[in-house]
């Protein structure tokens, strides 16, 4: 299965729905004066792996709003705004200011 890498993306948002943790991520893709910011929405289930910036796996309930992580992702994305795609890994950056 394809998937999508984001770099250096903020949550911005998290909750919690039918035993899965959504957490919206504001990130940029492009370069220079082609930089667009985006928003995804990233379905944390049982299977996705969460590491801290040393490696160790941590719950997700270690997330926070601010956090910087880095994040691998589903290329198949639901049509919603923002749109909706499985976490596969996500790697905190930062610790929320």
């Amino acid at each position: 299965m394809p998937v999508i890498p984001i770099s250096n993306g903020v949550i911005e948002e998290i909750s919690r729905e039918r035993g899965n943790t959504l957490v919206t991520v504001m990130y940029g893709t492009g370069f220079g004066n082609q930089r667009n910011e985006q928003r995804i929405r990233l379905v944390v289930g049982p299977r996705t792996i969460i590491v801290n910036s040393n490696g160790t796996p941590v719950p997700p309930s270690a997330l926070a709003v601010g956090m910087r992580i880095n994040a691998t992702v589903s290329s198949a994305m639901t049509r919603s705004i923002p749109p909706q795609a499985t976490a596969y890994l996500i790697r905190f950056v930062s610790r929320a200011p």
